[in-house]
């Protein structure tokens, strides 16, 4: 069995205040703090859509054993991979043992920017572990590291969101009692970027 949970969300978002006032025609600050909610719920309603991480954020993978998948790699889940901070595990002894990813001596680290996985050196094998829940954590930093580099359709997607949000504030219309829809383009743009399924 396994999990991933966010140890560190992202410091910055994808897309500006201004650029959002863009889109939604905007001419006053008077809900700049409402704006800035708006960004990060739409960011983060992309990255559970997608499956993947808009921005720079840290992330705990925990496995019972390094061989879930047979022999193949881990998948880290969450891509794009920008890097393996460190790999923990429980060794037979019952000891914690915390190896720093620096180079390619303990494991090799693949990015296709929509599949992640980490796997063992060449000619190595994972180490043996101890047969408890948890045994295997793997941290890493996925997402674009900055806003430019963050694909500009994708952007746009979460722009597109903002403002949709900023101007339908309830989830039903008042005047139809019909349910508001996403903007159109909102879901082709995202579905190019969603992490295939049971991969």
């Amino acid at each position: 069995m396994q999990h991933a949970v966010l140890i560190a969300p992202p410091e910055l978002e994808p897309v500006t205040i201004d650029e959002v006032r863009d889109q939604a025609k905007i001419d006053h600050s008077d809900e700049d703090v409402y704006v800035e909610r708006l960004i990060k719920a739409a960011r983060q309603h992309v990255e559970n859509r997608c499956g993947i991480a808009v921005m720079a954020q840290d992330w705990r993978l925990t496995l019972d054993s390094f061989y879930e998948r047979g022999c193949k790699p881990i998948l880290l889940p969450r891509p794009p991979l920008i890097d393996v901070i460190l790999v923990r595990y429980v060794d037979p002894s019952g000891i914690l043992q915390t190896v720093n990813i620096v180079d390619n001596s303990f494991a090799r680290i693949s990015d296709n920017g929509l599949l992640s996985c980490i796997s063992p050196a060449l000619n190595t094998s994972w180490p043996s572990i101890a047969c408890v829940p948890g045994a295997v954590q793997v941290e890493y930093t996925a997402g674009y590291a900055d806003a430019e580099d963050v694909p500009a359709d994708l952007k746009h997607a979460i722009i597109l969101l903002v403002a949709h949000w900023h101007k339908h504030r309830e989830a039903v219309s008042l005047s139809s009692g019909s349910a508001m829809p996403i903007p159109l383009g909102f879901e082709d743009i995202v579905s190019r970027f969603a992490v295939p399924v049971g991969v």
